[in-house]
Formats: C-alpha cells, structure tokens, sequence
C-alpha cells in the first residue's frame, strides 16, 4: 500500500514541476518576444547604474580607483600605490556620497580618506607609473617573442632595427 501511496505522491510532484517548468518557460518566451519588440521598433539606451566621481589628480601623481579590501590595498601599496589623502593630497572631490568618513573601514585610519561605494582612491608617483608601464611593455614583447617563431622573430629584429635608424 504504501509503495502505491508513494508512486502517487511522486507522480503529483512530477506533475507539479513539470508545471513549474513550463511557467518559466512562457516567461522566458515572452520576455525574449518584448526584447525582439524593443528592437524592432525602440531605439534603446544604456544607463550606468552609478558613475564614480571624477578626481582632481595632485601634480606628480596618477589617481585611479581601486577595490578596497585589506589584502588589495595592502598589495597596491608594495606597489608603489598610496591611499590618497583629501587633505595631504588637497585633492577636490565632489562631496555629498562620494565622501564618507571611514571609521569602519578595515583599511585606513583616516577620515579624509576619499571611498566610493567598494572603492578606495590611490594615487601612484609619475615615476612609478611610468617604470610600471616599462615593466609592462617588456613583459608582453617577452610573451609575443615567446609565442613568435623563428622567422618571425628576425623579422621583427630588422623592422625595429630599420625604424631605430631611420629615427636616428
């Protein structure tokens, strides 16, 4: 008895799911059709959800926003990134919910610590920003050079080799 009472109730549960199944089916189609419409007749827009504040950079630095966790942070800072500092820095930010202060944060003491949502404001010396553009530039001539083979390497040997002398 209790097996026919079993097969019954999976049976209904079958039923159930494959109804369920089915719903979101129509509605994905249905969704899927108003898109198509949308296409067909609608000119449609991107709308970010939120832009992050532009940043006065102080001279002889670059600003960039980055992701504010500690390991993150700690990681730019050997880097050469430094957290900037609205007051160290006189940097101007637009106030109101770009600024807060960071009493909770788990990555700055300061209060003039300049935080956006997730993100945290660094800022990065001229001369690091360059050596690290440096360091980039070889690194991707050494993954090409790698992958290049042995007539194509030589070939490119003698173009930098023309364009050195004709700079010259």
């Amino acid at each position: 008895m209790s097996t026919i009472k079993d097969r019954e109730k999976i049976a209904e549960q079958d039923i159930i799911e494959q109804h369920l199944v089915e719903e979101k089916l129509a509605k994905a189609k249905k969704a899927e059709k108003s898109t198509a419409e949308k296409k067909k007749g609608q000119k449609v827009e991107f709308k970010p959800a939120q832009r992050v504040p532009k940043l006065d950079c102080p001279e002889g630095f670059r600003v960039a926003w980055k992701h504010n966790t500690p390991e993150n942070v700690r990681r730019l800072q050997y880097e050469g990134w430094e957290v900037a500092n609205r007051i160290e820095h006189d940097m101007d930010v637009q106030m109101g919910n770009y600024y807060k202060k960071l009493n909770d944060s788990p990555t700055s003491e300061k209060e003039s610590t300049i935080v956006h949502n997730e993100l945290i404001a660094m800022l990065l010396p001229e001369e690091m920003a360059l050596a690290r553009e440096e360091y980039h530039r070889l690194e991707t001539q050494k993954q090409t050079r790698s992958k290049l083979k042995p007539e194509e390497t030589a070939f490119t040997k003698a173009a930098q080799i023309t364009t050195t002398l004709e700079i010259n």
